[in-house]
């Protein structure tokens, strides 16, 4: 379920490393609608740069690096530009959100004095922490949105948020404990791995082109050991410059969106007790062995909220769907291209 407050929360924090990639564009004409419900173009810049955040990390992109970050959206990925295929996911991220928000409206759920007073909490909290009013508009456009935006975005989450919990209520979204235990035996697994890292972990700095070259090449007769027999974990407790081996020396147990997406595609893809050739991210060069994951109470007990509200999500995307595809959902390339 998109948590908007929490994102909201998210990426006010990294705004200022990230730099914003959309300015305020102070245009109230409607980029998405689906139905007779409008989401400006001033919204709608809030959901590009969320977006555009999340289709940079999905591509390993240090959003730290203006050139880099220039360079990824002048590209393509599978013959479509990355800066269309970011604003496609805008687009669908807010029809989703304005085809939630239609459903809350016909089943009579209503944002209240309450709600209003809760919106004004968080605005309230927005300002002390930007400095003041100056502040939070400045941090709001640099969200890509605007006060007037906000406040219509907040109001229509709200509303879904509420869709949520009634739908929870009345057993549609409810989950038991069978397709919780299911849920985890198919979408977490366990790994080890073997990193040589390609940036100084203080400064986040890319190191120079001929320790990489060093670095790449450890890595490569590394696998080729591995290859030839050689005991993985020795050759990890050996080599591995993760700092984090000390803390998970028997391996990271995780689901989907914990890990880099390079990282995350390569253990999910192997067989178990199988070894990944090199996979590359932001961190470096890994060599990944997955483990058995044995699904055990234990295991139930400590990962079933996270499984729980994952189960959730997947139910209501599927509503949504069905919403959608009775929906008249349209949106404005005149508007839309302005983003991009």
């Amino acid at each position: 379920m998109f948590n908007f407050k929490k994102t909201i929360a998210m990426a006010a924090a990294a705004v200022l490393a990230m730099g914003a990639f959309t300015g305020c564009i102070q245009n109230t004409n409607p980029a998405v609608r689906v139905n007779d419900t409008d989401m400006s173009a001033d919204e709608f810049g809030y959901y590009v740069y969320i977006s555009q955040s999340q289709v940079l990390q999905e591509a390993g992109v240090s959003t730290s690096d203006a050139d880099a970050i220039q360079q990824y959206w002048e590209g393509e990925t599978d013959g479509k530009k990355n800066i269309d295929i970011a604003c496609d996911k805008a687009i669908d991220d807010a029809a989703n959100l304005l085809v939630r928000y239609n459903k809350a409206v016909e089943l009579g759920i209503e944002f209240t004095a309450e709600d209003e007073a809760e919106l004004e909490a968080q605005i309230a909290s927005m300002k002390e922490q930007t400095g003041g009013e100056v502040g939070y508009k400045n941090q709001l456009a640099m969200l890509g949105t605007t006060a007037e935006a906000f406040e219509s975005l907040y109001k229509k989450n709200m509303m879904v948020s509420k869709l949520v919990e009634k739908l929870e209520e009345d057993g549609t979204l409810v989950v038991d404990d069978a397709a919780i235990k299911d849920y985890i035996t198919n979408n977490y697994v366990k790994a080890q791995h073997i990193l040589f890292l390609t940036q100084d972990q203080t400064t986040g700095e890319s190191f120079d082109a001929a320790t990489l070259d060093e670095k790449k090449a450890k890595a490569e007769a590394t696998l080729e050991k591995i290859n030839a027999g050689e005991d993985f974990v020795a050759l990890m407790n050996e080599l591995s410059e993760d700092t984090g081996l000390a803390t998970y020396p028997d391996g990271y147990e995780f689901t989907k969106g914990e890990m880099v997406p390079q990282f995350e595609e390569a253990a999910f893809g192997l067989e178990v007790n199988a070894v990944s050739g090199i996979v590359e991210t932001s961190y470096g060069y890994h060599i990944i062995k997955r483990l058995p994951f044995e699904v055990t109470e234990e295991k139930i007990a400590q990962y079933s909220e996270n499984a729980k509200s994952a189960a959730q999500n997947e139910k209501l995307d599927a509503l949504t769907e069905e919403w959608k595809a009775a929906s008249e959902v349209k949106s404005f390339n005149s508007v839309i291209r302005k983003f991009k």
